[in-house]
């Protein structure tokens, strides 16, 4: 799970993200949206409803969407 800041322009908000990947290649691809390095807040959650889940935990703990670049919840309220 990748915690970035967006550069200033765009939202200004944090994203959460997460990718299968090694974070530095993800970051090698997409840096340039944002600034700074990403902080690393959890690796190695499992399966991709893990990392969905894990996901979601970190956007509910920084308050939601709202607080947030992410446009959408990775998993919906009624499923939670």
């Amino acid at each position: 799970m990748l915690d970035c800041s967006r550069r200033p322009g765009q939202t200004g908000l944090p994203y959460l993200g997460r990718t299968s990947r090694e974070p530095e290649a993800r970051w090698r691809e997409h840096g340039d949206r944002f600034e700074g390095k990403p902080k690393i807040l959890e690796q190695g959650v499992g399966d991709t409803r893990a990392a969905r889940e894990a996901e979601q935990k970190w956007i509910d703990a920084k308050g939601g969407i709202d607080n947030l670049a992410n446009q959408r919840n990775e998993i919906a309220s009624k499923s939670r």
